[in-house]
């Protein structure tokens, strides 16, 4: 969530970092305001990478009660894992992921995902977490495919299976992710990669 969209560097100017940051800020409330519910969310995002999460929050609202589905996610997460120094609020964030993932947003099933994975937040479910896990990684998500690949990799909710890991860890691969590359070499150097001829 730290890194500023293609947008926003358009909207840069020659003036300094901090006053293009404003600028951009101020061209995307002022959007905001006439109902682009992106802007709002790109808006909100900002003011988290600020710290003034209650700022956040209030655009996040906004764009989530318009069905900007990925403002809801970006609410969910940030009252999920305290962003922008809001007081961290598991179970309301949890509700909020699981309603945007409901509506089949990535991000906020990812969150949710790993939520059951870890037990945080919610009752540990390795199977709802391994099935969102590889629902997003055939949408080529990643980080998806890696955390599937942990979970075959420990057993996690499965029957340990390194080829599986592995197979997961080359797709994580793939989808440009290093780690799942360098566990896939690590599992590949240990015999564990079937190989076909």
């Amino acid at each position: 969530m730290k890194k500023l969209s293609l947008l926003f560097v358009a909207l840069f100017s020659l003036n300094s970092f901090a006053d293009d940051e404003d600028y951009a800020l101020k061209k995307l409330e002022s959007s905001c305001a006439k109902g682009e519910m992106q802007d709002c969310t790109l808006a909100g995002k900002m003011y988290i990478d600020a710290d003034d999460g209650n700022k956040a929050i209030e655009l996040f609202e906004k764009s989530c009660s318009q069905n900007f589905i990925p403002g809801c996610t970006a609410l969910g997460a940030t009252y999920y894992s305290g962003l922008g120094k809001v007081q961290v609020d598991k179970k309301k964030g949890i509700e909020i992921l699981s309603d945007a993932c409901d509506k089949k947003e990535g991000g906020a099933c990812g969150v949710l995902a790993y939520a059951y994975m870890m037990g945080d937040g919610v009752e540990t479910d390795y199977q709802k977490a391994m099935k969102i896990f590889r629902l997003l990684c055939d949408k080529k998500n990643a980080e998806a495919c890696h955390f599937a690949g942990d979970m075959f990799m420990q057993g996690w909710g499965v029957t340990q299976d390194f080829n599986l890991a592995a197979e997961h860890y080359a797709r994580g691969c793939s989808y440009g992710l290093k780690k799942s590359c360098e566990e896939y070499k690590a599992l590949d150097s240990e015999g564990f990669v079937t190989h076909s001829e």
